[in-house]
């Protein structure tokens, strides 16, 4: 499949917004690894998505494995198909953080999270920097 001819479509059709158009630039451009953009296209699936940012490397991401899923009112619909353990592994997920309190029966705030490809409880503060987003980060293509 031609991931950057299949986002284009789901930006053309609204499954797929963003935050900043450069976003938009940074996930159709050739510094996004193909497994970033595959993972966008299956998450599109599932739900819209609004991109908040691509790309963070500053934070320890290698260029092009991270994306953050700004309407994060879709955790309800997106983390209980994406963060399973068969699911993270196929889609070569390496991270999800998303403090699921507010959509959590349990307010288990880890309920989703993953880190190394392996289930997670990430810190308070970790989880107070995820509380407006859900961050996915994957695999890079050497993993």
């Amino acid at each position: 499949m031609n991931y950057v001819d299949e986002l284009k479509r789901l930006i053309s059709v609204r499954r797929l917004t963003f935050q900043n158009p450069k976003f938009q630039d940074a996930l159709l451009g050739s510094t996004v690894s193909v497994n970033l953009q595959a993972l966008v296209v299956h998450l599109c699936s599932l739900a819209e998505i609004e991109v908040s940012s691509v790309v963070r490397p500053a934070r320890g991401h290698p260029e092009g494995l991270a994306i953050d899923v700004g309407n994060e009112k879709v955790a309800q619909v997106l983390l209980p198909s994406i963060a399973t353990d068969a699911e993270v592994k196929r889609l070569k997920v390496d991270q999800i953080i998303f403090d699921a309190r507010e959509v959590s029966r349990d307010n288990d705030p880890n309920l989703w999270n993953y880190n190394g490809g392996r289930k997670a409880a990430y810190k308070e503060a970790d989880l107070k920097n995820h509380r407006n987003h859900i961050h996915f980060a994957v695999m890079s293509s050497f993993s």
